[in-house]
């Protein structure tokens, strides 16, 4: 019973850590987009972002409601 116990919780710790690399993956690329956009687009960025994030919203808001 122990050994399993012990089993299981190396097994949860490395599915923390590997969701835990994860996250940390996709903020950096997260961070590099932004900047990416930022120097690309300059001011127009903050529009560009709120009007793709509208469009999110609108086409999830129709998956809802079908």
């Amino acid at each position: 019973m122990l050994t399993f116990i012990n089993i299981f919780n190396q097994a949860l710790t490395l599915t923390i850590n590997i969701i835990t690399i994860f996250v940390n993956i996709t903020k950096k690329l997260k961070q590099k987009v932004d900047k990416r956009l930022t120097e690309n687009l300059g001011n127009w960025w903050p529009v560009f972002n709120l009007e793709v994030n509208l469009m999110i919203e609108k086409y999830i808001q129709s998956g809802i409601d079908k």
